[in-house]
């Protein structure tokens, strides 16, 4: 009895190993594709990612134009552009082929800014080195259309803490949140 108990025990667990490994080996989901970002089309900039992905892991190449809101800006100034190339890392946990649902991501941006003084309407600029954290939920709309609303904190980890520029110091945030929300395709 207690073989037959054994055989039944392997072949039922060879049976299961066989269709996680089959589900392993299966042909994985590549997917291409691109997003636009609401936040800096609203602020007079843009933003373009192209997109790369196997099953729930993708990456993203980010450039983006961007004016900070002037509730945000620092006493003295009145506009801070800014030019940020970014390479972030997003993970859908919650599934295994396709890169839709919960995600949380990560990555390195960089960002040139140019910040104008209210007073002497001086110009500076300098670069910020930032580390970010984000999450979202994307969810199909047609086939390869989407909707992406998503949320990010924003870690400057180098380059200038303060800026002077003509006779105002602008002060660099260390943190930043930002929501917006991106509309994407993808083949």
């Amino acid at each position: 009895m207690k073989q037959v108990l054994i055989l039944y025990i392997l072949f039922s667990s060879s049976s299961i190993f066989a269709q996680s490994a089959s589900k392993l080996c299966s042909s994985p989901a590549i997917h291409l594709g691109t997003e636009v970002d609401v936040f800096p089309f609203i602020t007079g900039g843009y933003y373009c990612s192209i997109i790369a992905g196997i099953n729930n892991m993708q990456g993203r190449i980010v450039y983006a134009k961007s004016n900070q809101p002037r509730f945000i800006l620092p006493g003295g100034f009145d506009k801070n552009t800014m030019h940020v190339l970014a390479i972030i890392l997003d993970y859908f946990p919650l599934t295994n082929k396709e890169a839709e649902g919960f995600w949380v991501g990560g990555g390195f941006e960089i960002w040139n800014n140019e910040a104008k003084s209210k007073k002497e309407r001086i110009t500076g600029k300098f670069t910020n080195y930032v580390a970010t954290i984000g999450a979202g939920y994307t969810f199909y709309v047609s086939k390869h259309f989407y909707v992406n609303p998503w949320t990010a904190i924003h870690a400057i980890t180098g380059g200038p803490g303060q800026v002077l520029i003509g006779g105002a110091n602008y002060k660099v945030s260390k943190v930043l949140p930002e929501l917006s929300v991106k509309f994407g395709l993808r083949i």
